[in-house]
């Protein structure tokens, strides 16, 4: 008798795990994402040719000592045809106008 319950058991599990087989996949999917995501933001980037990692407190660490950063260049008209609220930015003019 008990043997006859739990293979009806497993049948009615198995019958459940088939039928709902895609809603079960997107689940879990959903939860490796939302797992990845927690992780990856609780960290900045780090930009280095030592493989160190970056500062808690900075979200772009740029660190390397045999090259530099090169900024955007471009002349005052095109800096002038950014949107007008952008703060902050920064860029490299190449005309002195």
């Amino acid at each position: 008798m008990k043997s006859r319950l739990l293979i009806n058991s497993l049948t009615i599990a198995s019958s459940l795990i088939t039928n709902h087989y895609p809603l079960i996949t997107i689940a879990l999917l959903t939860l490796n994402f939302q797992l990845l995501t927690l992780n990856s933001t609780a960290q900045g980037v780090g930009i280095n040719d030592d493989g160190s990692m970056p500062v808690d407190g900075a979200i772009l660490d740029v660190k390397s000592t045999s090259s530099g950063l090169l900024i955007p260049r471009m002349t005052e008209a095109q800096r002038d045809a950014i949107a007008p609220d952008t703060q902050s930015m920064l860029i490299y003019q190449t005309n002195s106008d």
